[in-house]
Parts: structure tokens; sequence; C-alpha cells
């Protein structure tokens, strides 16, 4: 939806930020899931609006040229990997613990895990 992965790392955060901030705005009138759902996609969408309404900064500091951007360090989730393939492989699982009307616990486990849900490690892309 953000068309960067880093920005939708940063949306994510934001969500779950706010899922944590924010329990009572979980009515309960749909499930967990959906309530996530749509604070991720309101995340996303006013992120493209801020972007669309700021220019881009130019780079501006005399006598210094920016090195080149390389993917070092960069923490992956879920993520095309290798333009002919289009398979997607999982990285990690987060689980939310709710009690009563409230967050109180996240977890991010390896992929290891995700067989033990019942998951796939790898998912075609669509």
């Amino acid at each position: 939806m953000l068309g960067s992965f880093a920005d939708a790392e940063d949306a994510l955060q934001d969500t779950l930020l706010t899922a944590w901030q924010g329990p009572a705005g979980f009515e309960g009138r749909a499930s967990i899931r959906t309530w996530l759902y749509r604070i991720a996609t309101n995340h996303c969408l006013n992120a493209r609006r801020s972007a669309s309404r700021r220019q881009a900064k130019e780079w501006d500091v005399p006598n210094v040229e920016p090195p080149e951007p390389t993917r070092l360090g960069e923490v992956v989730w879920l993520e095309h990997l290798g333009a002919p393939t289009g398979i997607r492989h999982g990285t990690g699982l987060f689980v939310l613990t709710v009690t009563d009307d409230r967050l109180c616990a996240m977890t991010r486990f390896e992929a290891s895990v995700l067989p033990w849900f019942g998951l796939p490690r790898s998912l075609p892309s669509r």
C-alpha cells in the first residue's frame, strides 16, 4: 500500500503503538484482527496523504556526497525475495496477548515456529 518496505515497517510500528495505547477504541463489535487492520489501513492512508503534501528534500550539504543506499542491516519480516519466482517468505510471527479489553503483551517468534501455528513458511505471490 505504501510502496516502500521501510514506510510499511513504520506504519506497522505506528499501528502496534496505537493498539497498545488505545485498547478502549476496541468496542468488540468485530474481531481484534479487523480492528488492527482498520488501524493499519488508516495509518497507511495518512502516510500517503502526508507524503503527497510535502515535497522531497534535496541533499544540500556542501562538499559532502551521500553514500549509496544499501539494504545492510534491514530487518525483513515478509518480503519478496528474488523479481522471477514470486515466492514470499515469512520470517517471524507476532502474538498479541489480550486480557479483558487490553493488550497486555506482544511477543515476536522466529520463523521456525510458523508450522506450529499451522502457517506455511512461504507463500506464492499473488
